[in-house]
């Protein structure tokens, strides 16, 4: 096997058996940094992106147009209910029962953006603001 590796490389190169483990060693090196991308998060960090997410889209929300506010609050539903899940599996398997009230708020928030889905978007733009406030001091 060895000599079949070693046929494979040129004359001039023999030389240079040095060449075999740096090249050996920068494979393991690019491994570990693949590893170490691709490696999980935990549930708690994905949960606290997430709602860093949704205030972002929110805070954004208010000086759109309307029509992108719904499209906005519908993103922010969608972030918000990634959040609650993963705080629940955070919850469920590590019994982090300090999470719980969390979870509970984050539900909260969520059903006050499906509410102003619901009501008229194109009401004033100080109530959709007060809304908004008061969905990010759950979110706080």
């Amino acid at each position: 096997m060895i000599s079949l590796f070693l046929s494979a490389v040129p004359e001039q190169i023999k030389d240079y058996w040095y060449l075999y483990d740096l090249a050996l060693a920068a494979i393991i090196a690019v491994c570990i940094v693949i590893l170490m991308l691709l490696r999980k998060r935990s549930d708690q960090v994905e949960a606290e992106k997430s709602i860093k997410t949704a205030k972002k889209i929110l805070s954004s929300s208010i000086n759109k147009a309307p029509q992108s506010r719904r499209f906005s609050l519908l993103k922010a539903k969608n972030v918000l209910n990634t959040a609650e899940y993963h705080y629940s599996r955070c919850v469920s398997e590590e019994e982090k029962y300090e999470l719980i009230g969390r979870v509970n708020n984050i539900k909260l928030a969520t059903e006050e953006v499906e509410d102003l889905i619901k009501r008229n978007i194109n009401s004033p733009k100080e109530d959709y603001d007060k809304a908004i406030d008061s969905i990010l001091k759950l979110l706080s």
